[in-house]
Parts: C-alpha cells; sequence; structure tokens
C-alpha cells in the first residue's frame, strides 16, 4: 500500500510512514497530500483510498478493519453529515414556530406568515453569504481574499441565530399589535400604532 501510494501523483513522491502496534495487530499509515485539506485533488485522493486503494489493499485479509482519517477526511465527512441533516433541522425548526405561534397567537395565518417570512430572511441572507464568500463580490469592498468557499458550519451557526433574532422581533412587533387590537384599535391601525411606537 506504501510502495502504492508513493507512485500515485494524488500523494506525494516522499515516503509514506507506517507505524505498527507492539502486537503487530494495528497498522497506521501516515499519507502527506500536496494539496490543500479542502482542495478537489486533496479530495479526490480521499475517495480512492477509501473506494479502491485500501479496499483493494485489506482485500483476503479475514476480520480486518479499516478507516480513512485526517483534515480532508473529517471535512468531507462533517459536510455530508450536514447536508444529510440539515433539512431536517430546519424543517423542525419551522414547524415548532408554527406551532407555539399558533398556539400564542391562536391564528393559523400567523404562525404561517412568520414560518414564511423567517424562512424568507434566511434565504436572503444565505445569498448575501454566497455571493459574499464563494463568488468573490465583496473583495475589494472587505478587503479580504476569497477562497470560493463557505466554511461548513456557518450555514447551521447563520441560521440558527436569524431565526432566533428574527422572532424575537417578530413576537415583540405582534404582542404590541395584539396589545392595540385588544385595546379596540382595528387590526389595520394596531399594526401602524406599532410601527409608530417603534
Amino acid at each position: 500500500m506504501a510502495h502504492r501510494l508513493d507512485a500515485n501523483p494524488l500523494f506525494g513522491t516522499g515516503a509514506q510512514k507506517v507505524l505498527a502496534s507492539a502486537d503487530g495487530s494495528v497498522h497506521v499509515l501516515r499519507v502527506d497530500a500536496p494539496y490543500d485539506p479542502e482542495s478537489a485533488p486533496a479530495k479526490q485522493g480521499l475517495r480512492q483510498l477509501r473506494t479502491q486503494l485500501v479496499p483493494g489493499a485489506v482485500a483476503g485479509v479475514e476480520g480486518v478493519d479499516w478507516a480513512v482519517g485526517g483534515d480532508t477526511a473529517s471535512s468531507v465527512d462533517t459536510d455530508r453529515h450536514l447536508t444529510d441533516r440539515l433539512p431536517w433541522l430546519i424543517g423542525f425548526v419551522v414547524l415548532m414556530t408554527m406551532v407555539i405561534m399558533g398556539w400564542v397567537f391562536r391564528s393559523v395565518v400567523i404562525a404561517l406568515t412568520t414560518a414564511v417570512m423567517n424562512l424568507l430572511s434566511a434565504g436572503a441572507a444565505f445569498g448575501v453569504l454566497v455571493l459574499t464568500f464563494q463568488h468573490h463580490w465583496a473583495e475589494k469592498l472587505l478587503g479580504f481574499h476569497s477562497t470560493g468557499a463557505v466554511v461548513n458550519w456557518i450555514p447551521l451557526f447563520t441560521f440558527a441565530v436569524l431565526f432566533g433574532l428574527s422572532m424575537d422581533y417578530h413576537v415583540f412587533v405582534l404582542g404590541q399589535i395584539r396589545e392595540a387590537a385588544a385595546s379596540g384599535l382595528s387590526t389595520r391601525w394596531s399594526s401602524g400604532s406599532s410601527c409608530c411606537r417603534r
């Protein structure tokens, strides 16, 4: 395996280090790739290791367990995990928002409107994030060099913060409108008076 990787341009030409446990039952092959861990060649090398090289090297060895780790593997696995789970998380948060808003304000319309408005604001923020950091639109304005990617934990963090802030403001405004409506004003006048008080 080590000799095979030495001849593979995706893994450099230096000698690969093989470490073994004292009883010889565990072996670790350290592979140094001459690419950035987030780059396409590094990810291509990881795919080759996981789908072809390592399975081929341990084929026929009975009872063997193997894994490929490292910076690139960690990043790829995290991306896949987030991609699989993020839609479920967003769906859960939106559903709970609708349930809570519907229960507090006794209105299906308010619950639906709240969910739609929060999703629109989060979507707009994601659009700005992508344009700024993936498509180089604000490099000169903000004085930075874009890598063409967004760090994998940023979308989840951004969604949580934006949804929380949006809900906070939404509940505050709706609470004021409800108070004004309870004092005898029409819904339209309640909305206007709430905005004026802000």
